[in-house]
């Protein structure tokens, strides 16, 4: 079986049921891969369930699991055979390891970035196959014992998007949650926390130009997070805050220091980030 543009072989079973009464093809089958390339992305083990009802244009897919990145992957999902072809998921990724996801594109060991870690995400998308870019996407995603510089954003689980931080030092930990319509992210938290520097900040993204407008907080120790945030609170840490903006673009982002406003001004301006 060929699948997009790959010449690999896909080896595999389906063991369920199609049939075609003359009102169209129904389909209920589990289906298993051993291996599956996406691109550079390669999926082991691969096990899921396809149902169609005979006069229905929703192909679903159920109980979907697989391995990708050295980590486990899960979700459902749906596609509407229609023109142009709809489809959408929700996807699952658990300990995938940030090495391999940073380096899948690396041909030369020599070019391959010196990060670690591990990465847990959740992904839903909606979109068209009309549009390579998804339309409508959030997701969500966690960092532990890891040593980044940079942020890894699933845009889809195979293509992701790297975001450049401040701080010299590399980040242990961090969590980000994050929408997508049309082509602007929109980021409602970006927590990161290492050893030398912890940041919490929101902002957007512009995927069509790479243009960037985040704005951070960040100050040696523990911030809070998010929802955590407020004026009284960071009033008793104010001599050690210190406010960054990243602007710029994907490949050539700009970061400055700036003199720190009003708490009430910064709290706001990070709560409400497409402002």
């Amino acid at each position: 079986m060929r699948l997009g543009q790959t010449t690999k072989q896909v080896s595999g079973s389906i063991d369920g049921v199609i049939s075609d009464g003359g009102s169209g093809v129904a389909l209920d089958a589990d289906v298993a891969v051993d291996e599956l390339a996406l691109d550079n992305c390669i999926i082991t083990s691969v096990r899921g369930r396809l149902s169609k009802t005979a006069n229905g244009q929703l192909l679903k897919l159920n109980d979907f699991v697989g391995k990708a990145y050295g980590g486990r992957l899960a979700g459902f999902g749906e596609c509407r055979l229609v023109e142009p072809v709809q489809y959408g998921f929700r996807l699952f990724a658990e300990q995938m390891d940030i090495h391999r996801l940073f380096n899948a594109d690396a041909t030369d060991p020599g070019d391959a970035m010196q990060v670690s870690g591990l990465l847990d995400a959740t992904l839903e998308l909606k979109a068209s196959a009309a549009n390579a870019s998804p339309r409508r996407a959030s997701g969500s995603l966690r960092i532990t014992n890891a040593r980044i510089h940079r942020l890894p954003v699933l845009l889809d689980m195979f293509h992701p998007m790297f975001l450049s931080m401040p701080g010299e030092s590399p980040f242990s930990e961090g969590a980000a949650s994050y929408q997508v319509k049309d082509n602007k992210i929109e980021f409602s938290e970006i927590f990161l926390q290492g050893p030398g520097l912890s940041i919490v900040g929101s902002g957007t993204v512009d995927t069509s130009s790479e243009a960037i407008k985040l704005t951070f907080l960040g100050r040696p120790g523990v911030l809070p997070r998010m929802d955590g945030l407020g004026a009284e609170l960071l009033e008793g840490v104010l001599r050690e805050l210190v406010e960054y903006q990243v602007t710029g673009t994907i490949k050539r982002p700009r970061f400055r220091t700036i003199p720190l406003r009003s708490i009430e001004t910064i709290v706001g301006r990070l709560l409400r980030p497409g402002n």
